[in-house]
């Protein structure tokens, strides 16, 4: 389960170890080792799982159950709420480490939510778009990928990171974040209006992204990597 020896130990959190779950993730791992970082797949049941790494990755998949964010269930697709539980563990054990984090598609929800943001549960039926704003699809029928752009604000670290205002991004979610507290920065949007990416100012590292670079053939996407490595670089 080890990457590219001498590069920084980045764990990264998997709901098992099940060998199909560990499959899907390879896309990940690979994302680490192309920039030089060393992947650890830590599970519910690792002893000490921030142990010797030196970064935190969270990644896709299933949405955030609703009383996380003190909701009830309406649009949901798939829950797992012992997922939750481990990955709310993990996030408030980085925040307290100041150990740089990087979160991707769920992970951001799941960020947002144990930060104190609440999501929208289906973006299409509870997303209302200005009259004057681009529609954008966010997640192709059939659950495929689609593309568009996003703009990342001026005086984020995302921004210092990419080194552009304005890229195309892939996307495949049904769920965004509805609103952020104080403590967050609002890092990118989509040309809709909605959240793509945010940061904490306040910590080392803190990223979160709601499109796909791991799987997403963009100069932004190893940009992306490379600043997140370097931050642990440095840790």
């Amino acid at each position: 389960m080890d990457g590219t020896r001498g590069g920084p130990r980045v764990a990264v959190a998997l709901k098992s170890d099940d060998p199909n779950i560990m499959a899907k993730a390879d896309p990940y791992l690979d994302w680490i080792r192309r920039g030089g970082g060393e992947p650890v797949i830590v599970v519910p049941d690792t002893r000490r799982p921030l142990a010797g790494v030196k970064g935190l990755l969270l990644i896709g998949g299933e949405d955030v159950a609703p009383e996380r964010y003190g909701e009830v269930d309406r649009h949901c697709e798939r829950i797992n709420r012992e997922r939750d539980a481990y990955e709310f563990t993990l996030i408030r054990s980085v925040l307290r480490r100041d150990l740089p984090t990087i979160a991707v598609c769920r992970g951001i929800q799941i960020l947002a939510v144990a930060l104190g943001s609440t999501l929208y549960q289906d973006i299409r039926r509870e997303v209302t778009i200005e009259s004057n704003a681009k529609r954008v699809v966010h997640r192709g029928a059939r659950q495929t990928d689609t593309a568009h752009r996003i703009r990342i604000e001026k005086d984020s670290a995302l921004a210092d990171v990419i080194g552009r205002r304005t890229i195309t991004v892939n996307s495949h979610h049904h769920q965004a974040i509805r609103d952020v507290p104080r403590s967050v920065r609002v890092a990118a949007r989509s040309e809709d209006g909605l959240i793509e990416a945010i940061e904490l100012p306040r910590q080392r590292f803190v990223l979160g992204v709601q499109w796909h670079p791991e799987r997403w053939p963009h100069p932004s996407s190893a940009r992306i990597m490379k600043g997140f490595l370097a931050a642990c670089r440095d840790y």
